[in-house]
């Protein structure tokens, strides 16, 4: 490439160019391509002139004044204890960007107030940076969504707001008239170092500044400081006898003011020749009108000059966001496992480039690529030609034979034990979980650091997923080291079994090393050896797959799918059986049914074979609770029954106690509450007996529930708060917060929603501390119950929205139904019926699917409804009807009586008001039968509507009384206003017009209320009717 002299008219006349220095090295990018810049938030141009330097700081000082009094107001702990928990979780993690925002502003300003009258650029610099910080106030504010829950994309976004706040400080600081900086961009290979200054260089403010003297500099192919002085004296086309440093720092002096990007400087600095390329950066930053910008691998730039403060910090990983944007300016084809393809990669942008580049080369969609990268890894994430940018295997083994690593072998142990576990270490566990290299972990994990093969996040040493992958491939862990690393892992399941498992504390310890457990596992399965402690082994894999605080972490199916088949390759026929059952325990958990109960019979089988009586009876038990979860509760009753006389057999009250509790939960589901009720009693008796006092307080629990369902509500509140007093003195914090959450569910059905909303926020703090994402996701959509029993039905759909993500994210596909079910309903109870009609076939398709025969039930019912609203009488009656054999079926009378109350107003719309009066008063007989006050009180509306119909009107006006004082008393807006409308159309029918125009005033104000505009319309209407018979009859009088 040609290289421009640079003479004083010259430079003006080529203003805007950037010098760029031979040699490029093989495979380096040209920073002004613009494939090679990364995408910045600058602004385009100031919004306003400022007279002074003391206007514009005052301006974006008051900005972020704001924003930091709206985001750290004192909580009052006393008050809001509860309500404000999960507001401090999301304060606690915003703290840093706070803090770092706060510190940028704060250098900018410092800058503007030693600087005269700020010129344009510097005023666009400023104007982007309040923006930004408007942006993170907006981000902060907003309510959380499940990425936030799950850990992925708020921590990307945080990053991305980082680097923009940087980026920004970068430009500020490199366009202040007479005024030079010292900034270091550092970071692990591949993590778009140079991309990130091609940015800031190209940008047109700065070409503006610096003219033609932007000289950028490549350092791949230099290996020493003459190298380096060598090139620069060829730009500047220095006689060869004196190209020398004094000849070269001569000519940057002579400059009015330049910018010197060193790129890739750590290849000279990684040679023997580091001392004289200290010397040579040393004496460069003396240079008074030079800016120096240098890239380098790492997160220690060489001290030899005064670096910018606040840029020690290495790059951090892409975001989601940043990442779909580089896939889709490459790539362009996208599918449904695109961002779980991009996560994959860990936000590493060259490994994202290259992948890209793969699909744009093959047309492979992600799905494919995510497939082919499970079994090729790095090897895929190869381009044309060679060179660190083109291969990531290139780019990592370019860091790992650097001078800082060969310095200290361990390091490269080290980092083959850490590429096993996917959530890191901490720092200070090093020498535990390594023992035979404690004396220097901590000194190689800082080298791994220090040449960014590694980086600190939550104070937990982790590798990136792009690395670990290819030194799993290439330098395996093995010998002591892995040894000693499984030993450490496996001590810490035992020690959470062996007595802290119901301590939140022994939760925290846990969890946080779910992943890296279930990884080594499946290592060590992968390469397993019958000499080795294979029974120790198969004892931890169980309890990993069995911890019920734990069901939300990730999937132990492929862990345990590796285990069975290393087991069986092994001939151990037991611990073959007992790897299948648990799995087929997990496809139950995550709602595949179909799947568990194949494999659970494949385990009852291996069992039998065998002859263990006790893993027979626990897969006999274990499908009878898959029969149970797809609503076949006879036939999973009768497995229950099975096992529970096998237990009975070999003596084990344990499963006895187990399977009769289960029994009692059956009956409960087919509302046989006093039936339920005594299975209970005889479960916690037969817990009490062998002193199970976690069985004993589940079977309070339960009770406390059937209880809630007959309407006793003080008995259920007994119990349910001794159960929670039980399982507080065990230190079980998963079955406090379950009662906690009945409590609030017991607290909805009373219409105390105030109290309820307390409740299950209480409850949903608890399970976001131990991390029980299914726990979180079941809070959050009885919350958006409460908003929809409230009327309020925007807040409902989002709270029921934010838990449908959550279900989805988790794989529990039955809960995922139900939240859809009760998006169908809020949007029934809006007016929106074809929507409702699409949602509702949704969630009836999804249970379907996995047999699941109540939610088909419930969702026939609610489409049955919705349908009769839009006038498709037929198609209604023939929904209903399904629902009410279904629900019959399955041993549900409410949810029966639920659709024959449906059908009796279906029938009083067609005008079949005797056989629709028989409908509604059979229904109202099974709501009174087990206290359902809700249902009855809408079959006693229904019924008043019919008798108005027949003009019956005293007795229709009893009727509508009696429903709407109970509607009134549950709290139910939308149905003491309906209430309302009905009763206006008896009293117009008997000529009360007043009374009419009084109840129908008190409709149209609720509907106006709960935002029911198409109801206000209608009731509006009405007056409109009604106020001309009132005229109409008022001149008859006259």
């Amino acid at each position: 490439m040609s290289v421009n002299s640079s003479g004083g008219s010259e430079r003006r006349a080529n203003k805007g160019k950037i010098r760029r220095l031979i040699p490029w090295g093989r495979g380096a990018r040209d920073p002004s391509d613009p494939r090679a810049t990364a995408s910045l938030p600058i602004a385009g141009g100031s919004q306003s002139e400022y007279s002074s330097a003391e206007a514009q700081g005052a301006r974006l000082k008051a900005r972020l004044q704001q924003w930091l009094s709206d985001m750290v107001v004192p909580l009052d702990s006393v008050k809001q204890t509860v309500k404000d928990t999960e507001l401090q979780t999301r304060q606690k993690d915003a703290k840093e960007l706070i803090g770092h925002a706060s510190w940028v502003t704060d250098q900018i300003l410092a800058k503007i107030q030693a600087a005269s009258v700020p010129d344009e650029p510097t005023q666009d610099v400023t104007d982007a940076l309040s923006k930004t910080i408007s942006d993170i106030k907006q981000f902060l504010k907003k309510r959380p969504t499940v990425a936030e829950y799950i850990g992925t994309q708020r921590a990307g976004k945080f990053a991305q707001f980082r680097q923009q706040l940087d980026t920004l400080r970068i430009q500020f600081l490199l366009l202040i008239r007479e005024a030079t900086c010292r900034i270091p961009l550092l970071g692990a290979g591949g993590m778009g170092k140079t991309s990130v200054a091609a940015a800031v260089i190209n940008d047109t403010r700065i070409k503006d500044k610096f003219g033609e003297n932007i000289i950028f500099l490549s350092c791949e192919n230099l290996v020493s400081a003459e190298g380096i002085i060598s090139v620069l004296a060829a730009y500047f086309k220095l006689p060869k006898d004196s190209r020398t440093l004094s000849a070269v720092l001569a000519r940057l002096s002579a400059l009015d003011c330049v910018l010197l990007v060193l790129d890739n400087l750590e290849t000279p600095l990684e040679t023997s020749d580091t001392h004289r390329v200290e010397r040579f950066l040393g004496k460069v930053a003396e240079v008074s009108c030079l800016s120096l910008m240098i890239t380098m691998r790492g997160t220690a730039p060489p001290d030899c000059v005064l670096w910018e403060k606040g840029y020690f910090d290495p790059l951090d990983r892409l975001p989601l966001d940043a990442g779909l944007q580089i896939w889709r300016s490459l790539a362009g084809n996208e599918d449904a496992k695109l961002d779980e393809l991009l996560t994959r990669l860990d936000g590493l942008p060259l490994a994202i480039r290259l992948m890209a580049s793969q699909a744009q080369l093959t047309h492979m969609t992600p799905t494919q690529l995510l497939g082919a990268y499970e079994k090729e890894a790095t090897r895929l994430l190869n381009n044309r030609g060679s060179g660190k940018l083109k291969s990531l295997d290139v780019s990592i083994q370019l860091s790992l034979e650097c001078k800082t690593m060969a310095k200290e072998p361990n390091a490269l142990r080290l980092l083959s034990v850490l590429s096993l576990l996917p959530d890191g270490v901490p720092l200070e566990a090093l020498p535990a979980m390594v023992p035979s290299v404690m004396y220097t972990v901590i000194t190689c994990g800082s080298v791994l650091l220090q040449v960014a093969l590694a980086f600190q996040e939550n104070g937990r040493l982790r590798v990136l997923s792009p690395i670990r992958d290819f030194i799993l491939a290439e330098y395996p862990p093995q010998g002591t080291l892995l040894e000693e690393t499984e030993s450490y892992f496996m001590t810490l399941v035992r020690d959470y079994e062996a007595g802290a498992e119901r301590q939140k504390q022994g939760v925290e310890m846990i969890s946080a090393d779910v992943d890296n457990m279930r990884s080594i596992l499946i290592h060590l399965w992968t390469t397993a050896e019958e000499s080795k402690d294979v029974k120790g082994r198969l004892e931890v894999t169980l309890r990993i797959s069995q911890f019920p605080y734990l069901s939300s972490y990730g999937d132990c199916v492929p862990l345990l799918a590796t285990a069975e088949v290393a087991l069986q390759a092994m001939g151990y026929r037991l611990g073959t059986a007992q790897c299948t059952r648990s799995h087929g325990n997990v496809l139950y958990m995550q709602s595949r049914y179909e799947e568990a109960a194949e494999k659970l019979r494949e385990a009852k089988a291996a069992f039998q074979a065998i002859g263990d009586v006790l893993g027979t009876a626990q897969c006999t038990q274990s499908l009878g609770n898959v029969l149970i979860a797809q609503s076949r509760y006879e036939e999973g009753a009768e497995r229950l029954e099975e096992a529970k006389v096998a237990f009975k057999a070999i003596g084990d009250v344990l499963g006895t106690a187990q399977c009769t509790e289960r029994l009692g939960k059956v009956l409960f589901n087919q509302s046989r509450y006093e039936e339920a009720e005594d299975k209970l009693r005889e479960a916690k008796a037969e817990f009490e007996a062998i002193g199970d006092v976690l069985g004993t307080a589940q079977c309070t629990r339960s009770l406390g529930k059937v209880l809630l369902s007959q309407s006793r509500h003080e008995e259920a509140e007994d119990k349910l708060r001794e159960a929670k007093a039980d399982f507080e003195a065990i230190g079980d914090v998963l079955g406090t917060a379950k009662c906690t959450r009945s409590l609030g569910g017991m607290l909805l059905s009373q219409s105390r929603y105030e109290e309820a909303a307390d409740q299950l926020r209480e409850a949903k703090a608890a399970f976001q501390a131990i991390g029980d994402l299914h726990g979180t996701a079941q809070c959050t959509k009885r919350l958006g119950d409460v908003l929809l029993s409230e009327s309020r039905y925007e807040e409902a759909t989002d709270k029921l929205t934010e838990g449908k993500a959550i279900f989805e994210a988790i794989g529990n596909v039955r809960n995922t139904a139900q939240c859809t079910l009760s998006l169908g309903n809020v949007l029934y109870m809006q007016d929106r019926y074809p929507e409702a009609e699409d949602k509702l076939r949704e969630a009836k398709a999804a249970f379907e699917a996995i047999g699941n025969r109540d939610g088909q039930a419930w969702c026939s019912k609610s489409l049955g409804v919705a349908l009769h609203h839009q006038g498709h009488y037929d198609e209604a009656g023939a929904m209903l009807n399904l629902g009410m054999e279904i629900f019959g079926s399955i041993g549900d009378p409410c949810g029966a009586a639920e659709c024959n109350r449906s059908l009796g107003e279906v029938l009083c719309s067609e005008g079949h008001y005797e056989a629709a009066m028989e409908r509604l008063t059979n229904a109202k007989s099974v709501f009174e039968a087990v206290g359902e006050r809700f249902g009855a009180a809408q079959c006693a509306r229904g019924l008043g509507r019919i008798l108005c119909a027949e003009k019956h009107y005293e007795e229709a006006t009893e009727r509508l009384r009696e429903a709407q004082e109970v509607f009134v008393a549950l709290g139910s807006r939308a149905d003491a206003a309906q209430s309302s409308r009905s009763l206006a159309e008896v009293f117009s029918a008997q000529g009360k017009y007043v009374e009419a125009e009084a109840t129908l005033i008190e409709a149209r104000d609720i509907y106006k209320y709960i935002r029911l505009p198409k109801r206000v319309e209608e009731c509006t209407e009405a007056l409109a009717r009604l106020r001309s018979k009132m005229c109409t009859a008022d001149d008859v009088g006259a």
